[in-house]
């Protein structure tokens, strides 16, 4: 745990399927670090190395939480994206 900081790895394929789950998580973990930390959250990084596929709806469901997360001054960082997700990112601008 870092204060203003929240990571999460997400552990399976973003697909349709589990989209509006990895979304709602987000938020709790979100909410739940806002509790702990000693200074506002500014960060949420995203350990998507785990992830081997992602589909339309997971590219809505990140392109969702940036636009969110901008509204709330909040940085979103993706990392550690497999080639053919960020083949995926690339593609769906």
């Amino acid at each position: 745990e870092y204060d203003g900081i929240v990571i999460v790895r997400i552990d399976a394929p973003l697909y349709f399927a589990n989209a509006e789950y990895t979304r709602e998580k987000l938020s709790k973990y979100e909410e739940l670090a806002a509790l702990r930390s000693t200074i506002p959250i500014r960060f949420v990084i995203i350990d998507l190395s785990p992830v081997s596929h992602i589909d339309s709806a997971g590219l809505t469901c990140i392109e969702e939480l940036t636009q969110t997360y901008k509204a709330k001054g909040l940085t979103l960082i993706l990392c550690n994206p497999s080639r053919p997700v960020m083949d995926k990112f690339v593609l769906g601008g």
